[in-house]
């Protein structure tokens, strides 16, 4: 029997403290052999949380194939901002170009080839600036291509070049020029998807959020990029409803949705530019749940019985549709 070959695209794999996530994801990432394999490791918030920890960044042991393994474990809890930040640097030194997974996104495998030809296909186009595996929204499908451009970027299993991660400016210096001028809602071509955004931009430059996500979205958007959505949802994320989650049910609508793998030979657009009805689309999901969230706990700080709430939000389940 003849091995199949290692896979040429260096992966980033993100953990923590999830050793059940960690063990299906990594499972994934076995079965397609990457040469290359980063491991970054936040460390325990307590010292009880130093076992599952551990048992965590043992799964470098189960690694049976050749495998340049490079490992970046904190001793310290750094948080979900400084940590993905500094191991995303220091992977980034590394390499020129990589497909990076969270511990609780388990990706389809068609996921891997995929990245490997938009990697490979857009390396030195400009205007692209992510590959991301999850499409969020399943109202707009194209049976034409194999994938859209959208300014939205998804990190739930993406891929990017160092050329993209060299920009990324955590403290976005530029937001206070723009964030209250017509720039966001030009560009979403939405006053409510601004608002929602221009909120969340100001919570992260105001240190109330503990994330580098939206300052990765700020980085498309200042530079006008584009990310590639697949036609199907190739990653499902595991962990939203989890005990240990960084942020625990949180958009749990998002959570769990089903994959399907992509057909090769892709099917490439024609042209690179963005699918206005796909990101208008998605921004109506997020709107309404967001509404719906807030709503939510509103009615629970003032001890509204959990039922009037759940009625409630089924009467707003397609306000926005």
């Amino acid at each position: 029997m003849i091995d199949s070959p290692l896979f040429d695209i260096p992966i980033i794999f993100i953990v923590f403290n999830r050793p059940e996530t960690t063990k299906k994801v990594f499972c994934e990432i076995a079965k397609i052999k990457p040469k290359q394999l980063f491991i970054i490791a936040d460390g325990p918030r307590a010292e009880t949380e130093s076992i599952k920890c551990n048992e965590v960044r043992a799964i470098t042991n189960f690694i049976d194939w050749e495998c340049e393994l490079k490992t970046n474990f904190s001793e310290s809890n750094l948080g979900c901002k400084r940590r993905l930040i500094s191991g995303l640097n220091w992977a980034f030194e590394q390499c020129e170009q990589a497909i990076i997974l969270e511990d609780d996104c388990l990706p389809e495998q068609s996921f891997f080839p995929f990245c490997k030809e938009m990697l490979d296909m857009y390396k030195n186009d400009e205007r692209v600036m992510m590959i991301s595996g999850d499409k969020i929204h399943r109202d707009l499908e194209s049976k034409e291509y194999s994938y859209y451009f959208s300014c939205y970027n998804h990190i739930w299993g993406w891929a990017t070049w160092k050329r993209v991660w060299n920009l990324y400016d955590e403290r976005m210096k530029e937001l206070p020029s723009i964030i209250h001028t017509d720039f966001l809602p030009k560009l979403l071509q939405s006053n409510n998807a601004a608002n929602y955004w221009r909120s969340l931009f100001e919570k992260v430059n105001n240190n109330k959020m503990d994330t580098w996500d939206c300052q990765l979205q700020y980085l498309c958007w200042i530079y006008n990029g584009l990310t590639i959505i697949p036609g199907n949802n190739l990653v499902s994320n595991i962990g939203l409803s989890h005990t240990d989650a960084t942020h625990p049910g949180e958009r749990d609508h998002l959570y769990e949705i089903s994959i399907y793998p992509v057909t090769f030979p892709l099917r490439h657009p024609l042209i690179v530019e963005r699918n206005l009805d796909a990101d208008l689309c998605e921004a109506k999901i997020f709107l309404r749940f967001t509404l719906k969230d807030y709503i939510k706990r509103y009615l629970q700080y003032f001890g509204i019985d959990s039922k009037i709430v759940k009625w409630i939000q089924n009467k707003l389940k397609n306000y926005f549709s």
